[in-house]
């Protein structure tokens, strides 16, 4: 990258760094800020000495870096919720509470519950802070919660879920990053709306907005589905996408279409540059920056400022501003600053997959793209524009594809074919639906553009569901660790270098780094898991696992049971890099290592010869008397798989803790593992 800033590059890195080792130190707010003190000192006095001699400037630069870890560390610590002190998770325990909230955002619903997250204002009369999720059962009679609405309630404020099988996705973490540290559940009949809606007033009409919007695009005719893609792609709503649209798209891999972000943004970002081409002088740039800046965030405002769309936005007003101040060459180092304002702001954002993805799609296109275009200058205007998609799209694909395999394990074979024919029926639909909306909200629409550009929408669905059907261009379960993931990029970096403009010393750094890989590749693939047995939670029969020698064995009562549809299994399987599992009839009786485990189903027999259990595993509610199955068996642990009815689980427990037996419920706890 020309004119690339590397000392501010390497304090960010210092910053990230701050922000990862914060957990691990634990630190209060006060010893990190007397840390950056301390750090700020050496700094200056540094500085004084950097004046007098030319020596000082390595360790200024090493006290700069040092000084972005601590503020790093101390960012993290203001911004922590569970610091402050007025938090509602130093008040809420197990009892109910009467809990007044804000309601700031509706999220997906489940089958069952609408989701909401709210803003506790009170409890039990006190002043509280916090974000809570809200769950409420699902009833189409009762009118729905709107953002701002101001609620009453009393509910029990439980802890976020913990994932209930091996390896799942952590869902309660993902809350966490979001500073929602507590859930509660209710029917609408245990809710008591006030007065007024309030809260952030740009952001309540921007959902009130939305809201009008919706209503008008519904007296026109579009299907269910394109309403659906109108409302995800302008207004940021993804509620109304069914169930067999997202698993499309999510196997086609093109899921963050659905979710504005990055690249909607940043074709919106080039749109209005095109638009505003003629103002492109010296004296109009600034008026054409701040239209381009001003029409981002009111985007980002009406599609209700997510952290994806707030990001996405603060990275194209700096790039906008680089370009003013420095012209294209300044983009890397206004993406930098960037990232060094939103990492202030929320330290949490650097654990966002999104947050990363964006960051990496974007600097490697400002890197690579260039360079890659560079190889061939078509002259015929629409060979020019499909030969930049494909430059963006593989120098975009080689920034994101490392921390692709490390959250989602698999590889779009078409992504190129697919980019190639995405990106540019996505700007036509981006570019065309604004005036769609504009012209339906004046009510100017007529019913024929409406219904081709509902046509256009059906052809996205259409070629993403083909995509999605071609199954084998997608190579899954590549299964890669953090060593390998930074090993990759220090590889990506120091090739790509070395292509751009070859030396003697990039050769030789190309090489560490190709030594560098293959041994964190060699490493990870030396990590054997360790042999285990697992009971795994699940509504609707029974599944035990064993892990023994490198191979997995699955068990289960259900003779059409299919592993490889079956998430949970997926997940456990590309965690532990296993490529397959072989699944058996579930037993009454297992042996693994020293243990001895009793399984008791509906039948209720237990009465196995020469076998006293170490654990015994109740599944499908069998009619025991588990006080004399514990005489039989004192010394044994109880577990109740996620098969029994509640009221059983609720009875075996209450018999466990009268006499201190070990009890597990995995409906609760989760899946129980067994390694010893």
């Amino acid at each position: 990258m020309h004119r690339l800033n590397f000392a501010v590059l390497l304090i960010l890195l210092g910053l990230i760094a701050g922000i990862v080792c914060s957990p691990y130190f634990q630190v209060t707010s006060l010893v990190a800020g007397g840390l950056c003190i301390l750090s700020l000192l050496a700094l200056v006095v540094i500085h004084i000495w950097h004046k007098r001699s030319d020596i000082a400037s390595i360790p200024f630069l090493f006290s700069a870096i040092a000084l972005s870890f601590f503020i790093g560390t101390f960012a993290t610590a203001i911004h922590n919720p569970l610091l402050q002190e007025h938090h509602y998770v130093h008040k809420a325990d197990s009892l109910d509470h009467t809990v007044h909230l804000n309601i700031v955002e509706k999220l997906k619903p489940s089958a069952y519950q609408d989701k909401f997250v709210g803003r506790v204002l009170l409890m039990d009369s006190k002043t509280v802070t916090g974000k809570v999720l809200l769950n409420v059962s699902k009833d189409s009679l009762a009118p729905s919660l709107r953002v701002g609405d101001n609620v009453v309630l009393s509910s029990a404020i439980e802890p976020v879920p913990k994932p209930r099988s091996p390896y799942q996705f952590d869902y309660g973490k993902y809350l966490k990053s979001r500073h929602i540290y507590g859930q509660m559940r209710v029917s609408n009949d245990d809710i008591y709306k006030l007065g007024a809606s309030s809260g952030n007033m740009l952001l309540l009409w921007a959902s009130r907005f939305r809201e009008s919007v919706q209503q008008t695009l519904q007296s026109y005719p579009f299907s269910d589905r394109q309403l659906a893609i109108i409302n995800a792609l302008f207004l940021g709503q993804r509620q109304d996408i069914d169930k067999e649209m997202s698993s499309q798209y999510a196997a086609a891999g093109m899921m963050h279409i659905l979710a504005v972000s990055g690249l909607h943004v940043g074709i919106i970002f080039m749109l209005l540059k095109v638009l505003t081409k003629p103002l492109d002088r010296k004296k109009w740039r600034w008026l054409r920056s701040l239209m381009i800046i001003t029409a981002i965030w009111a985007f980002a405002t009406i599609t209700g400022l997510s952290p994806s769309v707030m990001r996405a936005a603060t990275m194209f007003t700096f790039l906008e501003i680089g370009t003013i101040w420095g012209g294209k060459r300044a983009s890397p180092n206004a993406l930098i600053y960037s990232a060094l304002l939103l990492l202030l702001i929320d330290p949490n954002l650097i654990y966002h997959v999104g947050f990363q993805l964006s960051y990496l799609a974007v600097a490697a296109i400002l890197w690579v793209q260039p360079w890659l275009f560079g190889f061939w200058n078509p002259r015929n205007y629409v060979l020019r524009i499909l030969w930049g998609t494909v430059t963006v799209t593989t120098a975009a694909q080689l920034g994101v594809v490392p921390v692709s395999l490390f959250y989602f394990h698999q590889f779009p074979g078409l992504f190129l074919l697919s980019n190639i024919a995405i990106l540019p029926l996505l700007t036509y639909l981006l570019s065309v639906g604004i005036v769609v909306i504009v012209l339906a909200i004046l009510g100017w629409l007529p019913d024929s553009w409406a219904q081709g550009f509902g046509s256009a929408i059906d052809a996205l669905n259409n070629f993403i569901a083909w995509v999605a059907r071609q199954e084998s261009f997608v190579i899954q379960d590549i299964t890669i660790g953090i060593f390998v993931l930074l090993s990759s990029y220090v590889l990506i970096v120091c090739v790509v270098t070395v292509l751009k403009k070859y030396s003697y010393g990039k050769l030789m750094l190309c090489g560490i780094s190709i030594v560098l890989f293959v041994s964190a590749t060699l490493y990870e693939r030396s990590l054997m898991p360790e042999d285990h047995f697992v009971i795994f939670q699940q509504s609707r029969g029974s599944l035990f696992g064993k892990l023994q020698h490198n191979e997995m064995t699955l068990y289960s009562n259900d003779t059409t049971y299919d592993a490889s549809k079956d998430y949970k299994v997926k997940s456990y399987r590309q965690a532990l890099t296993l490529h397959s599992a072989r699944v058996d009839t579930l037993f009454n009786a297992f042996r693994f290592k020293r243990n001895k485990i009793l399984r008791i189903d509906s039948l209720g027999i237990y009465g196995v010869p020469n076998l006293v259990p170490d654990y015994i595993v109740l599944t499908e509610s069998p009619k025991i008397n588990l006080t004399r199955l514990l005489n039989y068996f004192p010394n044994a642990t109880v577990i109740a798989d996620g098969s029994n009815y509640r009221s059983y689980v609720e009875l075996w427990e209450a018999t466990c803790r009268k006499r201190k037996i070990p009890f597990h419920s995995t409906y609760e706890k989760g899946a129980f593992v067994i390694y010893e």
